[in-house]
Order: C-alpha cells, then structure tokens, then sequence
C-alpha cells in the first residue's frame, strides 16, 4: 500500500512538473514551432537540396540569390518566404522551399541564370511569374530597406524570368524610395499609397506620370487611350485569373494599384 501512495505521488508531481515547465518557456516553444511547425518527419540535412523536387529546387535557388544579396537574411523575409510557401506548395514542398531559401548559392547548386530558365519552365504562364517576381521584391523590402546590392541583383534577375519592360519599370517604380541612397527618388512611389480619387487633390506632374506608367502608357496618352488601358490591363491582373491563393493575393495588389491609377487619371 504505502508503495502505490509513492507512485500516485510521483505521477502527480510529474504531471504539475510539466504543467510548470510548458507555462515556463511559452516562447521558446512558440519559437521552435516557426522553425518546425508542418514539417513532420522531413529531416533537413546537407541532402535536402538534391532530394527536392525540381521546381522547388529552381525557386528555392532564385530566392536564395535575393535573400542573400545582402550577406545575409532576417526573420521578416523568411516570414515572407514561409507564408508564400506554404500557401503556394503541400506541406512537405513548402518546408523544404522555406528551408532551402535561406541557404547559400553553392548549397543551392545551380546559378542565378539556369536557376531562372528553370523556374521559366515551371511556370510558362507569364502571371505566375508576374508573382513571383513581386515574391522577390517583397521579401528585399520587408525590412523596409533595399541595399544597392540587393536592388542591383533584383534588376538583373527579372529580366531572365521573361518580365515585360512595362512590368520591370512598375517594379522600378514601387520599390525604388526603399533602395538605400536613393531617398530624393521617393515620389516615384507615393502614388502607391494615395487612394484619394476628389478633384480636389492636386495631383503633382511626377505622381501623374506614375499613374500613366502603371497603365503602361505615355504621359499623352488620351482618355480613350487611359480607358482601354484599363480594361485589357484589369482583365490580364484580375486575381480570379489564378485559382492559387498565394498568386491571388500578388494580382490583387496589382489589381488594385491598376485601379488606383486609373481612378486618378479620370478625374483629371
């Protein structure tokens, strides 16, 4: 009798103990949850890389490149990476995307080129890599500043990913206020965050050149010209375009910022 009191006693103390150590380290298992959540038995080694599907392989790579253009990565681009990820892949593709992305050009075994060309085989739609390429631009500026290098790798990584001119300036355009040293270039982008539509506003001549250039029209373009700009370009972005919710919620941005402009240059 006095044995199974013992064993009753020490159940009871193993089980406060534990209730003690969970309230104790609440964020150190909410940490260890960012690295480990959704991917079950995947062992991350030094073969992940090969054992990764080709398309996860070429994207992984490609944002490696971005990633680490400033010799180095933070929590807010991998939050990025991993959202993207796992809205985009099953679990067990977006765990090894979101681990391999952070990872160095050589443990990514492919180059910037051959990375892209791949990555252009995947997705042949030009919407998909649309997104994609919005996918690199956020990641650079969610910690709200570009390096010269990072803008420089961006610049030169779009083009191989069969981006039209027009979206390359838009890109341009969007994100240039963030590059470091090139803060007097901000009204490039403040458009980007107006949503007034009165009369009232004066618009400034850089800002409405913004909004043609979103339309990909000159700055003379007529209104008949600014109305079927619209339309072809709002049909093109429209989010019900794509059935994937990570692409839907990039062509929804667009989407948006097409509207923008287009509310502003009809009350001109």
């Amino acid at each position: 009798m006095p044995l199974f009191i013992i064993l009753v006693y020490l159940i009871v103390f193993l089980f406060i103990f534990s209730l003690y150590e969970r309230r104790r380290h609440p964020q150190e298992k909410a940490d260890n949850s960012y690295d480990n959540e959704k991917t079950n038995d995947i062992h991350f080694g030094n073969d992940t890389y090969d054992n990764a599907a080709p398309e996860i392989k070429a994207l992984g790579s490609v944002i490696s490149n971005i990633m680490r253009a400033d010799n180095g990565t933070n929590k807010k681009e991998l939050e990025v990476v991993r959202k993207f990820a796992y809205e985009m892949y099953s679990d067990r593709d977006a765990s090894i995307l979101t681990h391999i992305s952070p990872l160095s050009s050589s443990a990514n075994k492919m180059n910037l080129k051959k990375a892209c060309s791949q990555v252009n085989r995947f997705f042949p739609e030009y919407l998909d890599r649309y997104a994609i390429c919005e996918l690199l631009f956020t990641i650079v500026a969610a910690d709200e500043v570009i390096t010269g290098n990072e803008w420089s790798v961006l610049l030169r990584t779009i083009p191989y990913l069969n981006i039209n001119a027009c979206d390359i300036d838009y890109f341009k355009c969007k994100y240039v206020h963030l590059v470091q040293g090139m803060k007097h270039n901000q009204q490039h982008s403040q458009h980007y965050n107006s949503q007034s539509t009165s009369k009232d506003v004066a618009i400034k001549a850089e800002d409405l050149t913004q909004y043609f250039a979103v339309l990909g029209l000159d700055k003379t373009a007529t209104m008949d010209e600014v109305h079927s700009a619209y339309r072809k370009l709002a049909k093109k972005y429209h989010p019900d375009t794509t059935v994937n919710p990570a692409l839907q919620s990039i062509l929804t941005e667009k989407f948006k910022e097409i509207s923008n402009a287009y509310n502003h240059l009809k009350v001109c």
